[in-house]
């Protein structure tokens, strides 16, 4: 009934039409958008097949399944001799639920064992299966922290520490968007602040920019006080100055969407941009975690990167790229950085280099 929305006692006349009106709007050959297609069409075929039946229909409208009461009762055949004592019958049950839950676990944990088998680069094999999907003649060293935290081992440093509380990743990435935020373009993330007027009541609310009606005006759609949007209608299009907006993301790019894998990529790019006052020990922990891993998934990543694929040759950008990112993540260097700031971060005791003013060369060593 439900497959077919249509209430419980509908006449064969409803159900009929029904089934008309679902299969036509979901056929494989006229809904071709849907990849859930093909089984919606299966569903509304079986359910008119059901309800259709005088028979089958009663019994689901009585038991629930089209088929009448089901019953299944299991037992185990054993000889008296070996449950003759209430000892016996104790041991025989523990040795059956040994079998029925151990023999599976133990083969799941082999097919495990086998699957993150170390490689000859140190690092699993599913982390070379991921390299060898994703590494091209396109990516360069700003992917690097992303194809990283996308490694098996990376993603387990972030299972360990969720075990341990998961670490306050808000206030480290309030420190990385206070640092280097993200320059406001169509799609930006950003919060109003400082609105007057009769938008001072939308201060402190969420939206995203959509079109720069000025150099100063940005058209922004206004997000609910209570969080991200679930419809278009609880939204909201207005006209903002550009002072009155500030980027509520870090300028961390990363190649995946998925949530441990971005947790990693912006530990990574805290690292590199030397905000580890802003990590808690958890953080810190899973960080050396990542970081003592660092030298071998680097060195397969520039193999990778360095044989090509099929019959093209090495991939020497890509490889630049990543020797770059490795530099980076060993002396904690922002990669996007002036080669004359990073040079002055590699020496010793220097963590930090004033930002130049605009034109202005970065300060020598000796100021």
């Amino acid at each position: 009934y439900d497959i077919l929305g249509i209430d419980r006692g509908a006449s064969p006349a409803q159900i009929k039409k029904a089934y008309r009106t679902k299969s036509l709007a979901h056929h494989p050959d006229k809904d071709r958008e849907n990849p859930l297609a093909p089984a919606l069409f299966q569903q509304i075929s079986k359910a008119y097949a059901a309800l259709t039946d005088d028979a089958a229909r009663q019994n689901y409208e009585k038991y629930g399944n089209p088929d009448g009461p089901s019953q299944m009762k299991v037992g185990i055949a054993l000889h008296p001799a070996i449950v003759n004592t209430r000892q016996s019958r104790l041991t025989v049950l523990c040795s059956f639920f040994s079998v029925i839950i151990g023999v599976p676990l133990a083969v799941v944990f082999c097919c495990l064992r086998n699957n993150n088998k170390l490689a000859a680069h140190g690092v699993s094999n599913e982390t070379l299966r991921v390299f060898h999907a994703v590494i091209d003649d396109e990516m360069r060293a700003e992917d690097g922290p992303g194809l990283f935290a996308a490694s098996t081992e990376a993603r387990l440093c972030g299972l360990m520490s969720g075990a341990q509380g998961g670490g306050d990743m808000r206030r480290l990435i309030e420190a990385m968007v206070a640092a280097r935020p993200v320059p406001l373009s169509v799609g930006t993330l950003v919060q109003i602040r400082n609105a007057a007027g009769a938008r001072a009541e939308l201060n402190g609310r969420k939206g995203v920019l959509r079109r720069m009606v000025s150099d100063m005006t940005w058209l922004v759609e206004v997000f609910p006080a209570n969080g991200p949007p679930t419809g278009p209608d609880q939204t909201t299009m207005q006209e903002f100055p550009k002072s009155e907006l500030l980027s509520i993301e870090p300028r961390a790019p990363c190649p995946f969407s998925d949530a441990p894998i971005r947790r990693g990529t912006a530990l990574l790019w805290a690292h590199m941009w030397r905000q580890h006052a802003h990590m808690d020990p958890i953080l810190m922990m899973e960080l050396t975690q990542m970081l003592t891993s660092s030298p071998d998934i680097i060195r397969s990543m520039v193999a990778i990167a360095a044989k090509g694929k099929g019959d093209r040759s090495g991939f020497f950008e890509t490889v630049r790229g990543f020797i770059q990112f490795q530099r980076g993540i060993v002396q904690a260097l922002d990669i996007n950085s002036d080669m004359e700031v990073i040079e002055l971060l590699q020496v010793p005791h220097v963590s930090k280099v004033p930002k130049p003013a605009d034109g202005a060369a970065p300060p020598t060593l000796k100021q």
